[in-house]
């Protein structure tokens, strides 16, 4: 599955589309911060995916759309605890889920991320802005899916894989990258972007770019010694220093063509 995917499923639910879009990707960008080590960035995007999911919950349960480049936190926040709750997923959605997400909210402002820094953001609120983000969104897709906690862990991990427009997928597991006129290692640096974060072999890769694999295989260790990549017996996968590239440097060259 992915993120459109999921988008789709919650607009199916009469949720405002809008809304839904912008809220995958403040969560998109939660992780992609907290990857890239920017702490405070991390912790402000947790801020704004917890004032987006309480609108969320409020267009849920009440079907009313609210102005989300207007959201009042703690007077929203306020009117979803009031709500109904007859079951056990009432409970889980009016309040555990809007705890969660003023626990973060306060994080972020607090700690001033926003605002003048009296007191620096640290590792651990934004290891713990992201957890919580994560979990959050778990508890939306349990909620509107019929699945166990481990399952909706697996469907929220698979969302995360970086799929690009240039690497096309096949039945039988194979792959073609649909961009050949690149260096070899700008090739071989997309295929791995598209495919993490798993690891993938010299063959695999040779195969999906139509290259020779003594050429890929060469190439990767160059890959490695620059310290975009990282290779183990189940193959390599893109550090943050070569998703870095990948996403300011190569992917930014094929969008300009």
């Amino acid at each position: 599955m992915s993120f459109d995917h999921l988008i789709e499923q919650f607009v199916s639910k009469n949720l405002d589309k809008k809304l839904v879009d912008e809220l995958i990707r403040e969560y998109k960008e939660v992780r992609k911060q907290d990857f890239l080590g920017n702490v405070e960035e991390t912790i402000i995007h947790g801020g704004r995916f917890s004032e987006l999911i309480l609108a969320f919950i409020k267009n849920f349960v009440s079907t009313k759309v609210i102005d989300i480049d207007d959201i009042h936190f703690d007077e929203l926040l306020n009117e979803i605890y009031n709500y109904p709750k007859k079951t056990a997923e009432d409970r889980i959605l009016t309040l555990a889920i809007p705890r969660v997400a003023a626990s973060v909210y306060t994080i972020r402002s607090k700690k001033d991320v926003v605002h003048v820094k009296k007191i620096d953001p640290d590792f651990f609120d934004s290891s713990y802005c992201v957890a919580s983000c994560s979990w959050m969104l778990s508890q939306l897709v349990l909620l509107f899916y019929t699945l166990n906690s481990k399952e909706a862990n697996d469907l929220i991990n698979s969302l995360l894989e970086k799929k690009i427009p240039f690497v096309e997928e096949f039945e039988d597991g194979s792959a073609r990258l649909l961009e050949q006129d690149m260096p070899l290692d700008d090739r071989i640096l997309l295929v791995l972007y598209n495919f993490y974060p798993n690891r993938k072999t010299p063959y695999f890769i040779a195969k999906t770019i139509m290259s020779s694999p003594q050429y890929v295989k060469n190439q990767m260790i160059s890959l490695e010694k620059a310290l975009l990549t990282h290779t183990n017996s189940d193959g390599s996968k893109l550090t943050k220093r070569g998703i870095e590239k990948v996403e300011k440097e190569i992917l930014c060259k094929l969008e300009g063509k």
